[in-house]
């Protein structure tokens, strides 16, 4: 078959070149192997892994060795830490079956056992305080090795007796330092609870009457209804304001504002204002402030120190005394204040976790405050059933370093910071006055 029959083509004009065939264009392919390049023979006399590395240079090869070397390395680490990890189970696993072993024995959850080193009197005082905690404190849990109340209550006040890290104060009981924090966090307000019935400021004429007698019988200074001081507690520093918190003593404290009676228990106590804070101001914005600003006390008054406003119904010592009746109203007013130093001193001799001797309260501000009004509360029990401290635990008041604890009236004379130096309140002036004529004027 021709192409002008294959294409039904007519040639009619005698100048049109016929088409060629159809495939003019179309190029036949290539041997399939055309762009394929067969891999040169390794010759002879050249092993394999120098004919495959023939295009690498001298550096490739040594950051080669490089990377296995530190490859090698890091494996070697992490062969030690998988031993370190072992090891720590292993650890972990010993202190837990110690601690098991230290509840499951009598030494800590017996009643008796845990009261092996504690006196008599004190046991009954303990056996009290857990009467009141106990249905608070009870686990609502069947886990097993939970805290009984009795070593809940007694880990409390082994921390607020020792004042020690709370580390320390497990490994007497077989807890740990987690079990002591959240032990400490919930008996705290437990106690707390117990502020207005054991400190009871004189309110009712008889009993303002009984305390203004009880004071004259110390040192012949009528009208006395308490004694008011200020002290430094030192605490951890705030993440929050922190220079607001330090004390003019150069370290982070709590200013406390406390009042006490004849036998140096605690009547009423403020612990809230940061240790920057000055006497004056703390007791400016107290409760007990308006209370006598309302009348409260009648026609009684508290004994402070110079850091303290004169005012009728608080009575500071004579500055700068020019006759021999305000010496002597100075000499019986510092004697009769001195029943708060002391009881100041005591205070933190018995409860070491507020004195600075330990380093101060490790706790955060809040639980800081609890904390020392709780121990006020625990220090008015003892105090009030006679509880002693051991001979081996008592010091002279202020000889564990507790300088704050110890007033000094020129101190306070000199201070800048106290907004009432040189001012003279004439109603609270009127009243001192008439008291040193009266009864130190002869």
């Amino acid at each position: 078959m021709c192409v002008n029959q294959a294409f039904e083509f007519k040639i009619e004009p005698w100048n049109i070149r016929p088409p060629p065939p159809w495939p003019w264009n179309i190029r036949p392919p290539p041997p399939w192997s055309w762009n394929i390049r067969t891999p040169p023979a390794c010759p002879w006399n050249i092993s394999n892994e120098s004919w495959r590395n023939r295009g690498r240079c001298g550096c490739s090869e040594k950051l080669l060795q490089s990377e296995k070397k530190k490859l090698s390395e890091l494996q070697g680490i992490r062969r030690e830490l998988r031993a370190l990890k072992e090891q720590k189970g292993q650890h972990h696993q010993e202190v837990m079956a110690y601690r098991r072993a230290k509840l499951e024995t009598p030494a800590t959850t017996s009643q008796q056992a845990l009261f092996n080193h504690v006196s008599t009197n004190r046991q009954t005082k303990i056996l009290e305080l857990f009467q009141i905690v106990k249905p608070h404190l009870q686990r609502a849990t069947r886990r097993n090795y939970a805290l009984s109340p009795e070593v809940q209550l007694l880990a409390t006040l082994r921390y607020f007796a020792v004042g020690s890290f709370m580390e320390v104060v497990g490994d007497g009981l077989g807890l740990s330092k987690s079990s002591v924090s959240k032990t400490v966090t919930t008996v705290t307000p437990l106690l707390l609870q117990l502020m207005k019935s054991i400190l009871v400021f004189p309110k009712t004429p008889e009993e303002i009457q009984l305390a203004n007698q009880q004071f004259y019988d110390l040192d012949n200074i009528p009208r006395v209804i308490g004694i008011i001081d200020g002290t430094l507690i030192p605490v951890l520093s705030p993440k929050v304001n922190e220079p607001l918190s330090i004390c003019r003593k150069g370290y982070p404290a709590i200013n406390v504002q406390v009042v006490c009676d004849h036998q140096g228990m605690f009547t009423d106590i403020v612990a809230k204002w940061p240790g920057s804070t000055h006497d004056s101001f703390a007791w400016a914005n107290s409760a007990i402030c308006q209370m006598a600003e309302e009348g409260g006390f009648g026609d009684s008054w508290l004994l402070g120190d110079s850091g303290y406003p004169l005012r009728p119904y608080l009575l500071t010592p004579v500055q700068h005394p020019a006759t021999i009746a305000e010496e002597r109203f100075n000499q019986a007013h510092g004697r009769t204040r001195s029943i708060v130093e002391r009881t100041i001193g005591l205070w933190k001799q018995r409860f070491r976790c507020i004195s600075k001797s330990s380093g101060g309260l490790k706790l955060n501000p809040t639980k800081s405050c609890s904390v020392i009004v709780v121990t006020a509360i625990l220090h008015n029990i003892a105090v009030r059933e006679n509880v002693q401290l051991p001979e081996e635990e008592v010091d002279a008041v202020g000889a564990d370093g507790e300088e704050d604890a110890v007033s000094n009236d020129d101190d306070d004379d000199d201070d800048p910071l106290n907004p009432h130096q040189g001012r003279m309140h004439p109603a609270g002036a009127e009243v001192r006055e008439l008291l040193i004529q009266n009864m130190f004027g002869w």
